[in-house]
């Protein structure tokens, strides 16, 4: 057998090492690829009571397409599903009050641009400047925004496929890719002008390069692993959590397997780069998440949302229905039969690929959620459904590894199927539907606005949404704008007002309504009293919007008022004044 070649019943064959052992009982088997160096063990005569392992999965040796047709519509097929759900209405939605932090930070320049990307202690650097940049090249439109997180999000569907297909096989990587293509929240972060999509991209392509860096040895992989893991940390900085569940993962091979000193390397590698960013995190604290809630009880609202994310059961709009939740509990079901999987892989096979791509899916899905909810106990609450999005990939990869383990091919496609239409099902409600309908409210006050109008936002970050908006009015209702007096600001400054409910200065109420007949009031995050055990920061929304109320109430009453989705216009007139003596 040694040097010999296995008969196969596909078209081709593979050749193969033998290392004997005379008092060995088996002998090992080196498959001669080099994307696949875990051992086949065959057990000789002598040893009846053994089984032998079965072989491991036939693939080329770069491991992704074979150029069969029936391959490349394998993984074409998923990458287109992903691009047309997420191109579906891209541009119809309004953006929101995020999306315009995006394009207030993005339209700064120079120094400016550097300090309002730090702002967030180092979260989101690499998005902003790079969202700069493609602002410059191809504008600001809604499309232009949120194009950037398109592309990364269809990128990760080839992204998952590849992996899967080194760790299992091609029915595996189909099912977890398609699945991964058609998860709400991967839609719906998708459409979306911030970093959470593009931080997936990067975490699922560290873990591809991962996976072929361990199989073959080669050290551009490991350097890729490097780049794709930096990169990660400096987009989404909670990201650093999925990598750490990657390279926990690997406690899953031999150390035959894996170069202890490389793995030692990068860890150290990722140490040095990331130092800067740690320091920018530092140094601001932990003011740009202030307004996360304390996860609560294990058990809870917050944990629960978190695995309705992570189930792709629910987006940002409406409640759970009953297909939902059908689709909760079979993720939940198919979870638990891959971490039995998961566990009978290694009491057959031991430290193999197979095992090994198992205990990957599972801790890169629940590590990260974890190790955040311990954070969110020790330091300062980050347990929010959009800071583990990283984990995302990981959940629907580990049910298309499930599905496709089913013994009959229909009842594996019937299943898969199944889970895509409930998937789909839940993805369809939310085309359509703004977050933030700021594009209707800028509409309805610049309609409705007089001469010496006057408008407050509460809060002020509300301004650099209406702000987008106002910039493409036709110039007649532009004119018409009502003049800003909180913030006091000029419109198409762009200028960022994130994390800012202040009220009116005392010394400057007079004034304000001494040139204000009329003002408009829009209202975003104030809403009614706040919880116990609410953030400070949520406390403190609410008391400056008290407070806000009781210094307009003596001077202004409200006329009239319109409702948008999370927004609210009020229209104060000034009350008549006493004769002065």
């Amino acid at each position: 057998m040694s040097g010999g070649r296995l008969s196969t019943p596909t078209s081709f064959s593979v050749t193969s090492r033998v290392l004997r052992d005379p008092g060995a009982r088996s002998q090992l088997v080196w498959w001669d690829d080099p994307s696949d160096m875990s051992p086949l063990i065959v057990r000789t005569k002598d040893d009846r009571r053994a089984k032998a392992s079965p072989s491991p999965p036939l693939r080329n040796k770069s491991g992704l397409l074979t150029g069969r047709p029936i391959e490349i519509l394998a993984v074409l097929l998923p990458s287109v599903a992903a691009f047309g759900l997420v191109l579906f209405d891209l541009g119809r939605r309004s953006i929101w009050l995020d999306e315009g932090d995006t394009f207030a930070t993005a339209s700064q320049h120079g120094s400016t641009l550097w300090h309002w990307a730090l702002n967030d202690g180092g979260n989101m650097v690499t998005y902003y400047l790079g969202i700069h940049l493609w602002t410059a090249l191809f504008g600001t439109s809604e499309v232009a925004l949120r194009s950037p997180s398109l592309l990364a999000a269809v990128a990760t569907v080839p992204t998952a496929y590849w992996m899967l297909q080194r760790l299992f096989d091609s029915r595996a990587a189909f099912f977890g890719s398609m699945f991964v293509a058609v998860s709400v929240q991967f839609v719906w972060w998708g459409q979306m002008a911030r970093a959470y999509s593009i931080a997936t991209f990067l975490v699922t392509a560290a873990g591809l390069c991962l996976v072929i860096a361990v199989d073959s040895g080669r050290k551009l992989a490991y350097l890729g692993y490097v780049a794709f893991s930096v990169l990660a940390i400096y987009t989404i900085l909670l990201s650093a959590l999925v990598l750490f569940a990657q390279l926990a993962s690997l406690v899953a091979r031999g150390r035959q397997e894996r170069d202890g000193r490389i793995i030692v390397g990068v860890v150290g590698a990722l140490g040095v780069l990331c130092v800067p960013v740690a320091v920018a995190a530092t140094l601001r604290g932990t003011a740009p998440i202030a307004w996360v809630p304390s996860p609560g009880p294990i058990l809870g609202s917050v944990s629960r949302s978190v695995v309705e994310e992570l189930t792709s059961t629910i987006a940002g709009l409406g409640q759970l229905g009953l297909l939902a939740e059908l689709l909760l509990g079979l993720t939940l079901s198919l979870w638990l039969i891959g971490v039995a999987l998961c566990v009978s892989s290694f009491m057959r096979n031991g430290h193999s690929r197979q095992s090994w791509g198992y205990l990957l899916m599972i801790l890169w899905l629940a590590v990260p959620s974890v190790l955040a909810y311990l954070v969110s106990f020790l330091v300062h609450p980050v347990l929010n459904a959009r800071y583990v999005l990283g984990s995302l990939p990981a959940g629907s990869m580990l049910a298309g590894v499930v599905c496709s383990r089913l013994r009959s091919v229909h009842v594996a496609t019937a299943a898969g199927i199944a889970l895509v239409a409930l998937r789909f099902s839940v993805i369809l409600p939310t085309y359509g539907h703004p977050f933030e309908d700021w594009r209707a409210a800028v509409a309805s006050v610049a309609s409705r606005s007089k001469a010496q109008d006057c408008v407050a936002f509460y809060v002020a970050q509300g301004f650099d949404t209406f702000d987008y908006y106002a910039e493409r009015l036709p110039p007649a209702m532009y004119e018409r704008l009502p003049r800003p007096v909180l913030p006091d600001a000029r419109y198409r400054v762009r200028t960022p007002f994130v994390l800012d409910p202040e009220v009116i200065p005392r010394t400057e109420l007079s004034s304000v309504v001494d040139r204000c007949p009329r003002l408009w009031l829009v209202q975003t995050h104030a809403g009614a009293r706040p919880a116990p055990g609410a953030p400070a920061y949520v406390v403190h929304v609410y008391e400056n919007w008290q407070q806000l109320l009781a210094e307009l109430g003596p001077s202004y009453k409200a006329t009239e008022t319109s409702r948008f989705p999370r927004i609210v216009v009020t229209l104060l007139d000034r009350r008549p004044r006493s004769p002065r003596t």
